[in-house]
């Protein structure tokens, strides 16, 4: 029987399939995720500082399950 590697290889740590994930750059990036919620999107990913620089991020998916990221630089 063929093997289907899609479930294997083509996954992400958020539950969702592999993919590219798009980032915007925003002013603030939890107010724009609870923007986000209020119109029907799911929060996947917190506004979380990342240890490596001087930034935010944040993800949510819209309704239709598209993972979109968020960012702001220099947010620290």
């Amino acid at each position: 029987p063929k093997r289907d590697w899609s479930s294997d290889v083509c996954s992400s740590d958020l539950g969702q399939p592999a993919g590219v994930t798009v980032y915007v750059e925003v002013p603030d990036v939890a107010a724009a995720l609870q923007q986000a919620a209020a119109k029907g999107s799911k929060v996947v990913m917190e506004a979380t500082p990342l240890p490596m620089g001087d930034m935010v991020i944040g993800m949510f998916a819209d309704p239709q399950g598209n993972v979109i990221g968020l960012a702001k630089e220099g947010a620290m």
